[in-house]
């Protein structure tokens, strides 16, 4: 599921916190649970992190907005064959 206009700042900013921790990844990916509703009084958690995330599910999600998820991958591993 792609959610990625639904991200709050406080959000992507524990996202982003977690990932510099990981010292020596190149590429991971996050699966979070986004507390949402007014009954939910929960903070955001981080579920898993994976260093070999699956890149192809961001292509195709079952919902919410495709990404071009292996370009940006590709781009940053190679960063002289980006296209402007």
């Amino acid at each position: 599921m792609d959610a990625t206009e639904e991200i709050r700042d406080e959000e992507r900013e524990l996202v982003e916190r977690a990932s510099r921790a990981l010292l020596g990844l190149r590429i991971v990916g996050f699966d979070v649970l986004l507390p949402r509703g007014e009954s939910d009084v929960h903070a955001p958690s981080v579920l898993e992190i994976n260093a070999s995330p699956m890149v192809s599910m961001h292509h195709f999600p079952w919902s919410g907005q495709p990404r071009d998820a292996a370009r940006h991958v590709v781009d940053s591993l190679f960063p002289r064959t980006v296209r402007r």
